[in-house]
């Protein structure tokens, strides 16, 4: 029954197809040996000698029903009045146009809730449409089959049709309607309205990447409830996410890089391995403003048998190969795990000034003797004011838990990874962890700090730590720590002792873990253990002034009042930045350090906030800017005029209520044009710009991919000059690089205008690409 046809479809080529319908279609008539031979006479000259015989191998699907949407939508609340198109293929619906398969009994549906009213009516030969009614009751996501008679079809068994919702072939779902397009919407509407300001770089790019994801998603109409709730969920943990930029004096933790030069250096749980001579990493927006550091400090280790010579890290400026402002020389330290500080003066600390990405590059003479020669694993780094700098202090010796050289056994065991993100677990009453050689210092040490964790409800009474020093007797102890419960193994505190008597030089310490029986409890751990670090006495620290802060907390509160005036999202982090300067105002002892960087933080997230109104009405102005008066009836544009004449004059000085206004009355000036109103459609291209230094002067690059399918012509614009393209065709990429002439430029923008093509019409658009401050 069926007939092969072979199509000319250019000079090169021929489509073949099978028309008509087989006499026998099930799928166990398919067959593998369909032999089709290309003669002469199909060629329009001698064709080569390569072979013109293939073979072909024909499959039926068989009788298949598809359901045009398996995931049917019930309302929030339950209720249900939907519908699903079953069509058929290799078979036919048996009966008239209008026949219902349900109440004939020639279909049924398992697993359907009884509050739920079900018909199926035939509308074709292949074709019924499922609707179903009611609502779900207690149902939070039900799921039946469709379970045909034989009755429900002309000639063909019901058991050999397969598909969509057919039992033992897979399900129909009912699920409530979240509505997840209209809450993406929301959401990205709000997003929308956010800016970078104070936001923290790293925090500022996911939350932008997910905002464009929003974007694109919410832009597809085929985007399922699944993708659309993705993108919900994304970007409301990168809302959630955002953070003020932290303090320049913050420790940088190693690991938390906005930026690296890549393999072989790599993340660790607390530090970056990898780094070899010429690695680097970057931090952005670090912004000392005028309060400009004196020292540079970075906590490192490294090997003595598989290191550099002269290894050092440089901070610079700007990029890689920016101004040098310190060089920190590294010595060797005894080991990967035996970590120690090193530092260094910055030598021009104005080179630091204002906002500026900072490299460290890590550098020395590879030893050709070392199979890797690296530099160091790297811990942390920190810039120092000269004006905290107070009478130095002994510095602690720190022993990472688990770099234990002996155990006593019993279950005691390393956890965690290497050192310093591990500890030592399945502590017990009278477990033993020997260091070897470890060093002191010089110097007495007369205290000792532990870190701790504990399930509390597996952990005996009185939990302790006995410490010795090179063998276990009473004349060796040096001090015992009483260690806290903690709440769990993950939650890890620092408890801090002083020492019966000082330890210096080099020893071998012992740590004898205690605790007593608890009666009917079945463990007796002592507690996790992360590291103990020995050092002087404490510092006493001065009382806080408190009386900048509370100030803060006393001008930012009755803002709270006003929380539905502010982008929400900007409200959020303003809000979690008021409880925490509240926090550390309420705490006694509170370090004036942490004080101050509450207020600075509550400061900043203050200042990130600003009227909803305020960052609506450049957006609703473009709009009504791009009004074309010509589609439009008069009466419709003179209220788009009056209404945007009373936008362009809302001030700084305008109260709240004349914005609201302002954006209602052009709101609803613009909604009554229809759809129309919109701007001119975009041409799909994305834009780049950064900063470079060569030979002491400031570059503004600036690159322009194509992504359209035609080419478009390209105008680059920045303050220090211009550059056209014509023709950039499909996929290329435009690039410029613009000599400022100056050894340092400010952040600014390029703007890029793109004309092309949009369906029938030409397209000119523009785009703008932020570079940060460099030099």
């Amino acid at each position: 029954g069926l007939t092969l046809v072979a199509e000319r479809a250019g000079s090169r080529s021929a489509t073949l197809s099978l028309e008509g319908t087989a006499a026998s279609s099930t799928r166990m008539d398919a067959i593998d040996d369909l032999v089709i031979r290309v003669s002469d006479e199909a060629f329009s000259r001698a064709p080569s000698n390569g072979s013109r015989e293939f073979v072909f191998k024909v499959t039926f699907d068989g009788a298949t029903l598809h359901v045009d949407s398996t995931r049917l939508k019930a309302a929030e609340d339950g209720s249900i009045n939907t519908e699903a198109t079953l069509t058929l293929s290799g078979a036919s619906f048996a009966g008239e146009s209008g026949r219902d398969l349900i109440a004939d009994g020639a279909l049924t549906l398992p697993g359907l809730p009884e509050s739920v009213t079900a018909s199926a009516i035939v509308s074709g030969a292949s074709t019924a449409t499922l609707h179903l009614s009611g609502s779900l009751g207690e149902a939070e996501r039900p799921s039946f089959a469709l379970a045909f008679a034989d009755a429900a079809f002309d000639g063909t068994p019901a058991a050999r049709v397969r598909g969509d919702g057919i039992s033992g072939l897979g399900t129909l779902v009912i699920e409530r309607d979240q509505q997840w397009r209209e809450q993406l919407s929301g959401l990205r509407n709000e997003a929308d309205l956010v800016e970078r300001g104070a936001y923290s770089p790293s925090s500022f790019t996911a939350f932008d990447a997910a905002r464009a994801t929003a974007a694109e998603t919410l832009a597809n109409e085929e985007s399922s409830d699944d993708e659309l709730q993705a993108a919900f969920e994304r970007l409301s943990r990168a809302a959630r996410g955002l953070q003020i930029v932290g303090t320049p004096y913050r420790v940088l933790e190693a690991e938390e890089f906005d930026e690296s030069s890549g393999a072989p250096l790599s993340p660790q749980t607390s530090a970056i391995g990898g780094v070899g001579v010429g690695s680097w990493i970057a931090y952005d927006g670090i912004d000392f403003a005028d309060d400009l550091p004196a020292r540079v400090k970075l906590r490192y280790s490294n090997h003595p048998s598989d290191s550099a010579t002269d290894e050092f890290v440089e901070v610079r400026v700007g990029a890689v190969d920016g101004p040098v402002a310190a060089r920190v020389d590294v010595e060797t330290t005894g080991g990967w795990n035996e970590f120690q500080t090193a530092e260094a003066t910055i030598d021009d600390p104005a080179l630091l000034a204002g906002t500026n990405r900072i490299y460290f590059v890590f550098g020395g003479t590879p030893d050709p003797t070392q199979p890797n020669s690296w530099i160091v694993n790297l811990d942390w780094a920190q810039f120092l004011r000269t004006a905290e700098d107070g009478p130095e202090q002994t510095a602690p010796v720190r022993i990472e838990a688990e770099t234990y050289d002996a155990d006593n056994g019993n279950g005691l065991k390393k956890e965690g990874g290497d050192a310093p993100g591990g500890n030592v677990g399945g502590t017990w009453d009278g477990g033993q962890l020997d260091y070897a050689d470890r060093s002191f210092g010089s110097e007495p040490l007369t205290h000792v700090t532990v870190s701790t964790s504990t399930r509390d409800e597996r952990v005996g009474d009185n939990p302790r730590l006995e410490f010795y020093l090179d063998e276990v007797s009473d004349e060796a102890r040096v001090g015992e720590v009483a260690l806290p419960k903690t709440g769990g193994w993950g939650t890890y505190v620092e408890t801090t002792a002083a020492l019966d008597r000082s330890v210096s030089g080099e020893h071998t310490l012992i740590v004898v873990m205690r605790a007593d029986e608890i009666e009917g409890q079945e463990f007796t751990y002592v507690s996790n253990l992360q590291w103990f670090e020995f050092g002087p006495e404490p510092r006493e620290e001065p009382e806080a002034d408190l009386e900048a802060l509370n100030a803060a907390i006393e001008s930012a509160e009755p803002l709270r009042a006003e929380e539905e005036r502010y982008v929400s999202i900007d409200f959020a982090v303003f809000a979690a930045a008021l409880d925490e300067a509240s926090r550390v105002a309420g705490t006694a002892g509170i370090a004036q350090a942490e004080a101050d960087e509450a207020q600075r933080v509550l400061a900043l997230a203050a200042g990130q906030l600003e009227w909803k109104p305020v960052r609506q009405l450049p957006g609703l102005i473009a709009r009504a800017e791009a009004v074309d008066p010509e589609s439009h009836e008069p009466d419709l544009i003179d209220a788009v005029n009056e209404a945007l004449e009373t936008a362009r004059a809302i001030g700084a000085d305008s109260s709240y209520e004349e914005h609201v206004a302002a954006v209602d009355a052009l709101t609803s000036a613009l909604d009554a044009l229809g759809g129309s109103d919109e701007p001119s459609a975009d041409l799909d291209v994305s834009v780049q710009a950064r900063t470079r230094a060569v030979a002491g002067d400031q570059y503004v690059s600036v690159s322009v991919t194509n992504n359209e399918d035609a080419a478009v012509d390209v105008v680059v614009e920045t303050a220090y000059g211009s550059k056209s393209f014509a023709e950039v065709q499909p996929g290329d990429t435009a690039s410029v690089s613009i000599n400022s002439r100056e050894g340092s430029i400010p952040a600014g923008e390029a703007t890029v205008t793109v004309t092309g093509t949009s369906g029938d019409a030409q397209v000119t658009v523009e785009k703008t690409a932020a570079y940060e401050a460099a030099g």
